[in-house]
């Protein structure tokens, strides 16, 4: 983990604009400034996980969805520091944006809904702690493991792949250039954390099939350190394996103490998610008026 951290530091990034003018160095050196934050910010979560430790878990999620928002201001930056503001946008650019948000609100239903599977759960299982005092036997009907929330198969996106030629030039290759490391960022860490939720790797590898070739190097990194860590951790967060844990030793011994555990692992858990329902909430809505005002611009342009 410290070795593939420090490779973050040490990345140069490529460019695909040949023979630049001043102009376009002025251009690509906000570009660059935009990649470098964005590998300064995944660094970072890195560094604040332990070595060790498992990246499938609702504390490692509550980072994730406090970054997401960092690299959506950074490319925010990175369009006022070009001067190029969405009502100067192209249609394509345009379009690819309104594809994203529209993608990324799907998603983060997609979390909402796996959020309140979890809470669902949970209010089960604290029923039935409140019971077991006075009726065991009537509360062991409510000491059933986690189970695993089906969101279905269809998770393809409307964006477009980075595999396409970006032919862009100036402005518009920047925004583009900018815009697929901030889609590629959000969906990969968005299809993690519901991979997770759902304990299953296949939300991660659709969604990762569906960005399409990452070019920038601490993405690659990123990419290959969620794909590990879900092969070698079954697609079960820590939190629900440690609830699970406790349920099954209080069914086994029926002990006070295992009753004690179950409920501080349920209280936990019950922080965590109120956490993760908020931020999510959160993003929602910054998305959500972000697509608003593209719209919006978009609808005054054309009475012009």
């Amino acid at each position: 983990m410290v070795l593939l951290v420090e490779k973050f530091r040490c990345l140069k990034f490529p460019t695909r604009l040949d023979h630049p003018t001043n102009d376009d160095e002025a251009l690509l050196a906000s570009l660059r400034a935009f990649r470098s934050d964005v590998s300064k910010f995944l660094t970072q979560i890195l560094v604040e996980s332990n070595p060790g430790s498992e990246f499938l878990s609702l504390e490692w999620f509550d980072k994730c969805l406090d970054l997401i928002p960092l690299v959506h201001r950074g490319f925010a930056k990175l369009v006022m520091d070009i001067n190029y503001p969405m009502a100067k946008w192209d249609s394509n650019s345009a379009d690819e944006y309104l594809n994203y948000s529209l993608d990324f609100l799907d998603l983060l239903n997609k979390v909402s809904s796996s959020l309140s599977h979890l809470g669902q759960s949970k209010l089960s299982l604290a029923h039935g702690l409140s019971l077991f005092e006075n009726s065991p036997a009537l509360a062991s009907k409510y000491f059933e493991p986690i189970r695993p929330k089906d969101l279905g198969k269809d998770l393809k996106l409307n964006g477009r792949k980075r595999d396409e030629e970006n032919h862009g030039s100036g402005k518009e290759f920047i925004i583009r250039e900018g815009f697929l490391i901030m889609r590629a960022t959000g969906i990969l860490l968005l299809g993690f954390l519901i991979s997770g939720l759902c304990s299953s790797g296949n939300p991660f590898l659709e969604l990762r099939n569906s960005v399409g070739k990452l070019v920038d190097p601490s993405l690659k990194h990123l990419e290959s350190i969620l794909s590990r860590e879900i092969s070698e951790n079954g697609f079960i967060v820590k939190e629900v394996k440690e609830v699970n844990s406790a349920v099954a030793s209080l069914v086994d011994h029926g002990a006070h103490d295992s009753a004690k555990e179950l409920r501080r692992r349920v209280d936990v858990l019950e922080r965590l998610i109120k956490n993760l329902g908020k931020k999510t909430d959160d993003l929602f809505s910054g998305i959500l008026a972000a697509r608003d005002k593209l719209l919006g611009t978009i609808r005054h342009n054309q009475k012009e």
